[in-house]
């Protein structure tokens, strides 16, 4: 997907309205109406546009962990759907909070299909490769078609590359992982980019970096460098 040329504009133009107090919805509708965006255009902009305060503090939450004992604690169905995304040619960002996202953004199409089992090898293959002696629990939703299968699936591939890991499939995965995470303290870190548990979160590990860069030599489009936004943070 290319971006049309004013799509800059309107990046800056929603990150000083949001900075001001300005509501998020009608914002994004205003600004995506004066530049005249396409539907895609809009949806990065409400998923990948945030005021700075909020930029600031979930970027200080990123690590790259060398601790070996680490725990990951993964929110399944969040990391699957974006590696899906992109193997389905749709369009991925790193959005100015600094967490790679999609622009499907929901899970009510998710299915354990040819694309599930390759995005759930891309993300085995960045487990034994850059956490192969850490901890793992990954966390399903219930709701989710044929989480059950994928559940299985995914054990048996945590199996094969002799990773300590769990597989929970529950209906109150955001809270169940939250719970695990806060218990865990600082042995634990969240793999997500959903906001909601990014913002309950004290550490949290960017996969995408891993898998798109490095492992499918895959450049992810920056909001914050294509709109050239400065503040502090990594």
């Amino acid at each position: 997907m290319k971006l049309s040329e004013s799509f800059k504009e309107a990046v800056r133009d929603l990150f000083w309205l949001l900075n001001r107090g300005y509501p998020k919805k009608s914002s994004v509708d205003l600004v995506g109406n004066r530049y005249m965006l396409c539907s895609d255009e809009r949806k990065i902009l409400y998923r990948g546009v945030f005021e700075k305060a909020v930029c600031i503090e979930r970027r200080s939450k990123i690590i790259k962990p060398s601790n070996t004992n680490l725990t990951l604690l993964i929110d399944g169905l969040n990391i699957l759907i974006t590696i899906v995304s992109y193997l389905k040619g749709r369009m991925i960002f790193r959005a100015l909070d600094g967490y790679v996202r999609d622009i499907a953004g929901v899970f009510g199409n998710f299915c354990f299909d040819e694309y599930t089992v390759r995005a759930s090898e891309l993300f085995i293959q960045w487990v034994k490769r850059f956490f192969s002696n850490a901890g793992v629990v990954v966390f399903l939703d219930y709701n989710a078609s044929k989480s059950g299968e994928l559940a299985s699936y995914i054990r048996k591939k945590l199996d094969e590359i002799e990773v300590e890991g769990e597989v929970l499939v529950d209906k109150r995965c955001d809270g169940l992982l939250i719970s695990r995470h806060l218990e865990g303290g600082m042995e634990t870190a969240v793999v997500t980019s959903d906001t909601g548990i990014i913002d309950r979160a004290v550490r949290t590990v960017d996969p995408f970096s891993d898998i798109f860069n490095i492992m499918l030599k895959k450049k992810i489009p920056d909001i914050r460098r294509i709109a050239d936004i400065r503040f502090p943070g990594r």
